[in-house]
């Protein structure tokens, strides 16, 4: 890894927990951080790799069991667990739960997600599941701050629930506030390092979009609605029919089934280059979409486009000339 920095054990304690700080990065300086950080576009695909731990085994495609008659059926859809044997697996050990959480209030839980490890202390979400207006009292004048705990491979059901600990956020960086579209990203500094014990998942954008609507696309994330999002869940095949772009490289990646519902925001839509997995978008939300004026069924939304990538570079360009370290950490 190039990173070198003295590791930080995730699951570190602070007292109090971390108020994550929030930079906004203007679209116009954005691609000036992240351009020499950039890999170029080869064969029409720009890519960075992640990183998959040495002990750790990579699955690419889980066996799709078929569902238990107690699995919900919502929308013509079965949410389908993991085997909680994944979870130990490469990418899936990187993918968890994101827990927002109230300092006010004794750190109760007030919105749950998903996210994934994308570095050795960084994690890509929503930016809706971290919202700027959050929780606002005395009619707008005081904005309550909220903690962001990222637990990588978290599963109730297994012995170690959480077995590669988890960290709290202490800076966050997104291009905009709120962005439910396709800037719909925040990339989370945590502190401490998650991404040596989880792996991470590396990044990639098209410049044909027909590269999305002809991919094999996976996500993975926590729906409430499936043992209250204690369990991660999988879907594949995602049909990504149509791609829209959103402001300055950024894209709307709608897709079929509608399969994400509350908690699944935030997952990773991910695919496969020569056999390593590679982030295309995060879940947006489930929910009718209008396409070229026609209103559409029922889908599920995904941000992505290169402006994802540039966020990413950005955070860890960032994240490296704070820790002072001489590289950044891939």
């Amino acid at each position: 890894m190039a990173d070198d920095t003295e590791f930080k054990p995730a699951d570190t304690v602070e007292s109090p927990l971390p108020i994550p700080e929030l930079v906004l990065i203007h679209e116009a300086s954005l691609a000036g951080i992240a351009a020499p950080f950039m890999p170029p576009l080869e064969d029409g695909v720009a890519k960075k790799d992640g990183f998959k731990p040495k002990d750790v085994p990579l699955i690419r495609d889980p066996k799709r069991p078929e569902p238990p008659a107690d699995v919900i059926r919502v929308r013509g859809h079965n949410d389908v667990p993991l085997d909680e044997t994944l979870m130990h697996s490469f990418p899936y050990s990187s993918i968890g739960k994101v827990f927002i959480k109230d300092p006010s209030n004794g750190n109760s839980v007030v919105r749950e997600c998903s996210g994934v490890a994308i570095g050795v202390r960084l994690v890509l979400t929503a930016n809706h599941c971290y919202p700027q207006d959050y929780g606002l009292v005395g009619g707008g004048a005081t904005q309550r701050k909220f903690n962001l705990q990222f637990l990588p491979g978290y599963d109730s059901r297994s012995h170690d629930p959480k077995p590669h600990g988890g960290a709290y956020a202490d800076k966050c960086y997104a291009i905009g506030e709120n962005h439910v579209d396709g800037t719909d990203y925040l990339v989370c500094r945590l502190n401490g390092d998650v991404g040596p014990e989880s792996g991470w998942l590396g990044w990639a954008y098209w410049a044909n979009d027909t590269a999305y609507t002809t991919g094999d696309w996976t996500s993975v994330g926590y729906p409430f609605r499936t043992q209250q999002g204690t369990v991660p869940c999988y879907q594949n095949p995602i049909n990504l029919y149509a791609v829209t772009n959103s402001g300055y490289q950024g894209k709307v990646l709608t897709g079929r089934p509608a399969y994400a519902s509350e908690g699944w925001s935030g997952g990773p839509l991910f695919g496969w280059i020569d056999g390593k997995p590679y982030i295309a978008g995060v879940v947006r939300a489930t929910a009718g979409v209008t396409i070229h004026g026609v209103a559409s069924p029922l889908n599920t939304t995904h941000a992505g486009g290169e402006r994802l990538a540039r966020l990413i570079e950005s955070a860890r360009r960032n994240y490296t000339v704070e820790l002072g370290a001489s590289s950044l950490p891939t």
